[in-house]
């Protein structure tokens, strides 16, 4: 059954929905092509014991840092043949791209302000970024209702769960980094002290929804429940249903601490390196908080006389089932919002590892890997991608690197993922950076991640490059 996207309004609402589910995320950090750079002040957030090579002062201006993964592509969402009289949703299709890539998460960062100071075998650091950070565990049961039904399920009281416990995350903070790091012979280790001021945040507590089906299928019944903590910088008034905003905190009393820390030892043609980034209990959330919980409390929603199966038949949605569906429980999951108490979430902790060679007097190659643990997301809490790459530096003048990044985003090995990267001085005392990693395809259809960073450094006390393998 094919849907006429130009005139169904259904259909329209349906690819809408199915688009802003699947906006921009990500699972990786700044950028793993990082790693390979020997001249970028930015390495030093990724790793404490970084320092550009051959200065001795920095200075990092407000840059852009952009991050785009998305699980489904407009190819996987949105269908058309040539000379075809419809635009089709085939849910199939989406099915099988969110079985790959079904673990979501978001990472953004807005470099602020930061500098470094070299002295002697030290150096200090600092930065400030406003960060976004966003996780969804898509639930396993989910993607197998709307592809097989409970039918497998017949034998466990026809009880089906859909969701259950923590599967979201959200917040967004600005973190201060202050760091140190000395050189001890052939090695050099670094830590940050950060403070965390956090300005949003809405995490759930605990989430229900569970199916039962009758024996002959005629009735469907649906429990559900949810409750979820929110904070924020917006001051509201409340008035029975209604709320209004009346003021801004600028620095909301959303306080917290934590700690990087960071190694790398340097050999005679290589380079290994080792940090844990984000250690600490988080963010503690005093300000304009609430609770959300449905307004009518526990729901027990029941659907009689329709057939589920025909909801999504030969993977495309019968508009008339999935409305009817849609609106029965719109009606019962309206929040009401309350007054809450202070809470506290976690930073998601990360580590990164790297391994460069030399290979020639000015270029190198070599392996870097990200882990991160989110242990607010259950099914999904730990992500991670491998990246080979090689630095090409010109004299200080042009860095080139290019690599590819390897994910597992924990539903899914995604093997090819290019990127490339440019770090340009026309003088030594400036740098324009350009970035681009995790691109999954050269086609806008089949577009699914892309990341990019862009931005100017200031490069003070610059020496004459002898090797790559003298730097710092």
């Amino acid at each position: 059954m094919k849907h006429n996207i130009a005139t169904n309004k259904g259909s329209r609402i349906l690819a809408l929905a199915i688009l802003l589910a699947a906006t921009p995320v990500a699972n990786a950090q700044m950028g793993t092509l990082l790693y390979g750079s020997s001249r970028l002040p930015q390495g030093n957030t990724i790793n404490p014991s970084f320092f550009p090579s051959n200065n001795k002062v920095y200075v990092t201006l407000p840059a852009l840092h952009a991050h785009i993964n998305m699980p489904l592509a407009y190819s996987d969402v949105i269908q058309y043949q040539p000379g075809d009289e419809y635009t089709t949703i085939n849910l199939n299709n989406i099915m099988d791209a969110l079985g790959k890539n079904g673990g979501i998460a978001l990472n953004t960062d807005l470099g602020l302000f930061g500098f470094g100071v070299r002295f002697g075998n030290n150096f200090l650091t600092f930065s400030s970024q406003a960060k976004t950070e966003f996780g969804v565990s898509m639930p396993t049961t989910l993607l197998r209702f709307l592809t097989e039904g409970n039918y497998n399920f017949r034998g466990e009281a026809n009880k089906m769960h859909i969701l259950s416990g923590d599967f979201f995350t959200l917040q967004a903070y600005t973190e201060y980094a202050l760091g140190f790091g000395h050189k001890f012979g052939n090695i050099t280790a670094g830590a940050h002290l950060k403070l965390y001021n956090g300005y949003l945040c809405l995490t759930p507590q605990d989430t229900k929804l569970d199916l039962y089906t009758s024996e002959d299928y005629s009735t469907l019944r649906a429990d559900m429940y949810y409750q979820a903590r929110f904070s924020s910088l917006l001051r509201f008034n409340t008035t029975g249903d209604s709320m209004k905003i009346s003021g801004v905190d600028i620095l909301p009393s959303n306080w917290g601490v934590g700690a990087d820390i960071g190694a790398r030892y340097k050999g005679s043609f290589y380079e290994v390196a080792l940090s844990i980034l984000d250690i600490g209990p988080g963010i503690t959330w005093k300000a304009n908080t609430f609770q959300l919980t449905p307004t009518g409390g526990e729901c027990h929603v029941e659907f009689s006389g329709m057939d589920i199966s025909n909801v999504a038949a030969g993977g495309s949605f019968d508009t008339t089932q999935y409305r009817a569906i849609f609106d029965t429980l719109s009606a019962h999951i309206q929040p009401t919002w309350k007054t809450g108490e202070s809470f506290t979430t976690s930073i998601p902790t990360k580590i990164n590892a790297s391994a460069m060679f030399n290979v020639l007097r000015l270029l190198r190659a070599g392996v870097s890997f990200h882990g991160e643990y989110n242990k607010a997301l259950q099914e999904t809490p730990f992500r991670c991608s491998t990246t080979a790459m090689a630095e090409l530096n010109l004299f200080d003048r042009l860095e080139v690197i290019a690599g590819n990044t390897v994910i597992d985003n924990g539903y899914y090995i995604d093997w090819f993922n290019p990127g490339l990267g440019l770090n340009l001085s026309p003088i030594k005392a400036i740098q324009f950076y350009l970035f681009v990693d995790y691109m999954s395809s050269i086609y806008v259809t089949d577009f699914r991640s892309l990341n990019m960073y862009m931005g100017l450094n200031l490069m003070i006390g610059n020496s004459k490059i002898q090797n790559i393998v003298s730097a710092n």
